[in-house]
């Protein structure tokens, strides 16, 4: 297991200048809250702080990455605690693979669209900063789209977070809240079609390991979806109706929750930070169920698919655990008439202070306590 040592983790200021070497990063202010974003990586929110810019930074991406030349690498993967996907990424359907290609990781492809197109800013204000910008995209069967995007990452206050939690925080802890909502409207001259592939709308965010996730559930779930690798008893528990998932970025592996089974929230705790971390999305599942599937296996449903996801990074190469996990949150997918759009949005909350507080607050929007989430992988079976 890794320590954080905090006295050494980066400031938001120095990430922020980081940044600013080759970039123009938008801060996004209320109070001491923090938030940093891209408009040149498709409006991305890259790092937080709830304590100034002097504060520690909250969330992960790669800087020794940022510090270089990108021009000449493909499938460019820069992290960051809200950034902005489109899925699905394996199957049929699929849009991280070339048309032609046999679908395995040494042919995966990042789309422009994906990964670095930069967005027009057209607002801004301090708290708010609203994005538009035209993209194409074509899936493994050769289906050209054009979208038009519109993403709006909005920083909340105190009143704003409060309210879109339904909660009230306690005196003593920090809180920042922050959303991630796009708009995708099909730009192109014919509609949709099941037949040659639909789109959601993929939002993630990477954050340090070593914390435990809880995913409540709306009714009892056999088994998570796996992806990638298979499932272990170490890393994965479901205990009455809640996953839990030990996110120690030492097991390549990913898991999945589909629609039936899904509640519109996530969360996790990380004690070496003291960390409350807590994602509430849009879920309306449309009448047919269509999530796009992106798991790596053949002769599935392209349209059963998960809504929630959960990465866990492997080993490096050195033999350490990687640099962080993931919360993923995807919109359905239905079939678009020319003009009709698909919205999602993606909200990130993170709290820190006395532990018995941040407890209630788990109790609250979780529905467990934070000594559930700390032994749930050391009680005895």
């Amino acid at each position: 297991m890794t320590s954080v040592n905090l006295s050494q983790a980066a400031s938001f200021d120095s990430d922020l200048a980081l940044l600013a070497d080759n970039y123009q990063p938008i801060v996004l202010t209320s109070g001491d809250n923090r938030l940093a974003v891209l408009a040149e990586f498709q409006g991305r929110a890259m790092v937080s702080s709830m304590s100034g810019d002097q504060g520690n930074s909250i969330g992960w991406f790669d800087r020794e990455l940022l510090k270089q030349d990108l021009s000449e690498i493909e499938n460019l993967n820069v992290g960051g605690v809200s950034r902005l996907w489109f899925g699905p990424e394996k199957g049929p359907y699929a849009l991280f693979f070339e048309p032609g290609t046999a679908q395995v990781a040494e042919t995966v492809h990042y789309q422009e669209a994906i990964t670095t197109v930069a967005f027009d800013i057209v607002n801004q204000t301090p708290q708010q900063v609203t994005f538009e910008q035209d993209i194409q995209l074509v899936n493994h069967m050769e289906t050209e789209f054009s979208f038009h995007v519109s993403r709006s990452v909005a920083l909340f206050d105190a009143a704003e977070l409060a309210k879109s939690l339904a909660v009230t925080i306690p005196d003593g802890i920090r809180a920042i809240g922050f959303s991630a909502s796009t708009t995708l409207t099909n730009a192109g001259n014919k509609p949709l079609s099941r037949q040659t592939g639909l789109i959601s709308i993929w939002e993630l965010g990477c954050f340090s390991p070593n914390a435990t996730i809880a995913i409540p559930l709306s009714q009892p779930l056999t088994e998570v979806t796996s992806y990638f690798t298979p499932t272990k008893a170490s890393h994965t528990k479901i205990v009455d109706e809640t996953v839990f998932y030990k996110a120690d970025a030492s097991y390549m592996n990913k898991i999945g929750v589909p629609p039936e089974q899904t509640k519109p929230i996530i969360g996790s705790y990380n004690p070496e930070l003291n960390l409350l971390t807590i994602v509430k999305f849009q879920f309306e599942p449309p009448e047919d169920g269509s999530y796009v599937n992106s798991v790596w296996q053949d002769d599935v449903d392209p349209y059963g698919g998960d809504v929630t996801n959960i990465f866990n990074y492997g080993l490096l190469a050195n033999g350490q655990p990687g640099p962080f996990y993931e919360l993923e949150t995807s919109s359905h997918a239905r079939e678009l008439a020319i003009g009709e759009s698909l919205s999602h949005y993606h909200n990130t909350y993170h709290f820190s202070g006395d532990q018995q507080q941040l407890s209630i607050l788990s109790e609250a929007l979780l529905g467990v306590s934070l000594q559930q989430l700390q032994q749930v992988f050391t009680a005895t079976n």
